[in-house]
This record gives structure tokens, sequence and C-alpha cells, in this order.
């Protein structure tokens, strides 16, 4: 069976990965993960409540399409590219879908800078929604 990592924050470009990753998956039958991790080095703590929200939400879309999910939120001292990577490696993932922009600002100027390293790191086939 096919399966997808499909990587969302709590930003509003998150909602646009969710919607392309459910129809990308959907054909497939794709067995998905769905990831959010929280910000290593974060320090307001609601953006562990808002990390729930985006995986029910997530979780949400993907069953209304028929499709089973599993969820899950990452926290602890990593970089989010490098939980990303990890976890697209060892679950043995045949693809990992993510935003290319999320909550950061000055770093998201460009490709933005947890895709840009996610896409410099893994050895997994990646789509970059934009």
């Amino acid at each position: 069976m096919f399966k997808i990592l499909v990587s969302v924050d709590g930003s509003e470009h998150a909602k646009k990965v969710i919607k392309e990753a459910v129809r990308f998956s959907v054909p497939l039958q794709a067995e998905v993960t769905v990831l959010t991790v929280e910000d290593w080095n974060a320090v307001d703590r609601a953006v562990g409540r808002g990390a729930q929200e985006t995986l029910e939400n997530a979780e949400a879309a993907f069953r209304a399409a028929g499709l089973e999910v599993d969820k899950v939120l990452e926290k602890g001292t990593k970089r989010p590219a490098d939980v990303i990577c990890e976890m697209a490696h060892e679950g043995e993932f045949d693809l990992v879908i993510m935003g290319s922009r999320g909550l950061r600002n000055i770093q998201e100027m460009f490709l933005g800078g947890v895709s840009h390293r996610v896409a410099h790191l893994i050895d997994k086939n990646i789509m970059i929604i934009k």
C-alpha cells in the first residue's frame, strides 16, 4: 500500500495542503499519516492546543473523503524539518506532502525554512504545495 506522510502546521496555508493531500490520496487509497510538529523553540503554549486542532481538522477532511488517517503530534527539542525527515524514513513513507509556507514569516520569504530544509535532507519523494 502507498504510504503518505502529510506534514501540516496551524497556518492558513495548511488548509490548502490538506485539501491537495486528500485529492491526491483518494485515488490511491493511500495509508495516510498526518504529522504536526510543535515548534521546538516555541514559548507560547497555545501552540500545542493549536497543533491538536490542526490534526483534528486534517483527520476530519481525510475521513470525509473515506480515508483512514493516523495523527501524530511530535513535541520535543528537534527542529520540525528534522522530525519530518526522521519520521518519513522510519515510517517507510513513499511520499511526504507539505506546504511551501507555514507559520514563520521572515524565514518563509522564498521556499520556506522547514520545506527548504526537508527538501534538501530527505531521501523520499516530496510534494510541496504552493
